[in-house]
């Protein structure tokens, strides 16, 4: 994840509207008010972040950058808070789902504010995928890519999205996707453009190492989580991948001991015996007024 200066210039199955003004509006904070409302904005909690943003979005006292900035964070809010929530149930996804869609609505005020703000295209791109919109999401990360030349993480979050695309289409049309490899072409060329441009990016290695496997190419997917492993020796995914190609490879004791270092690692990691990612490239840090 891409940490550059904070600032303030500078995603679904329900559409969720801009918060209209209510006549009784409180007035526009102003000095430590103000100040406490930027905090709250920008805190790593989701539910204080919401509340800190939509307390200046609401206020009427913010234009701009510093109003695209609200919308920003509150984006960023909606979609870690949209992920808290593991539940299976249905009414749970279902309110999971409607805080990604309240993550894209605010992306998408973020965008009307500032149409070239690429880190809003990116991260409105990850809420598109996580909703299984993978077009929209293709149609994001191509315009944060146009105006940011060089963003790896949108290279590779947009690999992800076409990866998921081909898995997606797969399952639900297996006939025609086995005949159609592109979309894990297309994804491949773009963790190669991420790893040409971020030679350390571990992530990537690992992401294109799934993109291997899952077109039967073993040997390339354990090269890839080999160099993943090498730089950075703490990254679960990459051993928990391993084991699986060594384990369609044959090699037992080799799957075993990957399978043990994942463990150790992760003892909360969930599906093993599962590719595993380390997910989208959610970018940037939360933002503040100039």
């Amino acid at each position: 994840m891409p940490h550059r200066i904070l600032r303030a210039c500078s995603a679904a199955a329900f559409a969720i509207g801009l918060v209209a003004m209510a006549p009784w509006a409180p007035a526009t904070p102003a000095g430590p008010q103000l100040e406490e409302s930027w905090r709250r904005c920008a805190d790593g909690k989701a539910d204080i972040a919401i509340g800190g943003c939509t307390a200046l979005i609401q206020s009427g006292g913010e234009s701009g950058a510093n109003l695209a900035a609200a919308f920003f964070n509150r984006g960023i809010a909606y979609r870690r808070k949209s992920h808290y929530r593991v539940s299976a149930f249905s009414e749970e996804m279902a309110v999971r789902a409607e805080d990604n869609a309240r993550a894209i609505a605010d992306y998408d005020q973020a965008i009307l504010l500032d149409p070239d703000d690429a880190d809003a295209h990116n991260n409105r791109g990850i809420a598109y995928d996580d909703a299984r919109r993978y077009d929209r999401a293709i149609q994001d990360f191509d315009r944060a890519i146009a105006l940011k030349p060089g963003y790896a993480e949108a290279l590779y979050n947009r690999g992800n999205t076409y990866r998921y695309k081909s898995q997606y289409d797969r399952a639900n049309n297996q006939a025609v996707a086995l005949d159609d490899t592109s979309h894990f072409d297309l994804a491949i060329r773009d963790y190669n453009q991420a790893i040409r441009l971020r030679p350390s990016y571990a992530e990537a290695y690992v992401a294109r190492g799934v993109a291997y496997h899952d077109k039967g190419q073993y040997d390339r997917a354990i090269q890839d989580y080999d160099q993943a492993v090498r730089l950075n020796p703490m990254l679960a995914e990459a051993y928990n991948n391993r084991c699986i190609a060594y384990y369609k490879k044959g090699q037992y004791d080799r799957a075993q001991k990957d399978f043990d270092q994942t463990i150790r690692l992760e003892k909360n990691f969930g599906n093993l015996l599962v590719n595993r990612d380390r997910g989208p490239a959610e970018a940037p840090a939360h933002r503040l007024p100039g």
